[in-house]
């Protein structure tokens, strides 16, 4: 059996996953990412390791820098009018509800969207919004993922992959089993729906069908396993490095013998609404945040390298 080197984890988290890209960086200029020879992610973080791997680091920030808040947030043009036409009160002061205006129309889109779920959390009687559930889980919201498809398609190339690849999804369907795809595994149009299939938030932008891949639907596996550590090591890895996106988090507590470094922020990166705001200082700063936080790891990621080289 082929000895393994260094396995990175990357978490799902939407918008958050700039803070990714800072964690290679800093991989990259300890000199680690050639050890890495396995990449599991859910999400965000199935998309950024099939980046990473096959288009290096500096396309991957490329296209961070580029993302747009419509591309994360793309509106159904014939279902908009459930967001554009709702009259809108102000926010609460919730702490993942944070008071931001801005100028940027597609920063009003987002703010808007997320002030509108506000809306129906607490302002809609509750049979209204149980029939209002009933119906996007069988319809969706009014997003799609046309945008997200088309940055998969432009972007990523999977025929120049080097490492192994792994995404998590969950099956669209009770008891929603959690599937793990090693992407050398499928075509490579095949690929492609697995990446987006691991984005694929459930009711938000497939219903409950999710993207169907041999003739099942899967969506993302964040539901079940948002930073998949554990299913590194049963694929293998004894030695890894997981990134997550949430500053509260409690690490997983790992098999003897398996070493693990984890990456995370001493602070949050936005909650639930850093999910879904794609704003350009923000992207910066998160992968400043995940060089820096990284780079606190350096002697104990080195001790890590000199073991497996």
């Amino acid at each position: 059996m082929k000895k393994h080197k260094i396995g990175l984890v990357l978490s799902g988290g939407g918008a958050k996953g700039a803070y990714e890209i800072g964690v290679w960086r800093a991989l990259e200029n300890l000199q680690v990412t050639e050890l890495i020879d396995g990449i599991i992610g859910t999400s965000v973080g199935a998309m950024n390791g099939a980046l990473l791997d096959t288009c290096g680091l500096e396309k991957a920030a490329e296209v961070w820098t580029n993302l747009k808040q419509s591309d994360l947030l793309h509106l159904k043009e014939d279902k908009s009018r459930l967001i554009t036409e709702t009259e809108l009160r102000p926010m609460n002061n919730k702490a993942d509800y944070p008071r931001l205006s801005s100028k940027d129309p597609e920063e009003q889109r987002v703010l808007q969207f997320y002030r509108y779920m506000d809306l129906l959390q607490n302002d809609m009687p509750k049979d209204a919004l149980l029939q209002f559930a009933t119906n996007i889980i069988h319809s969706g919201f009014p997003l799609t993922q046309e945008k997200i498809n088309d940055l998969i398609v432009q972007n990523i190339r999977f025929e120049q992959q080097k490492r192994a690849l792994y995404a998590v999804c969950i099956e669209s369907k009770s008891p929603w089993n959690v599937k793990v795809f090693d992407l050398s595994e499928y075509t490579l149009d095949e690929r492609r729906r697995i990446i987006l299939a691991s984005s694929a938030i459930p009711v938000v932008y497939e219903g409950s069908d999710g993207v169907r891949i041999r003739g099942t639907g899967y969506l993302d596996g964040g539901i079940r396993v948002n930073t998949p550590c554990k299913e590194m090591h049963e694929l293998g890895w004894t030695q890894t490095i997981t990134v997550w996106l949430e500053q509260k988090t409690k690490p997983i507590q790992m098999p003897s013998g398996h070493e693990n470094i984890d990456i995370l922020p001493p602070y949050s990166l936005g909650g639930h609404f850093g999910t879904i705001w794609v704003n350009r200082s923000k992207k910066m700063l998160d992968q400043m945040r995940g060089y820096y936080d990284t780079m606190q790891k350096r002697d104990q990621i080195l001790r890590m390298a000199e073991r497996v080289s």
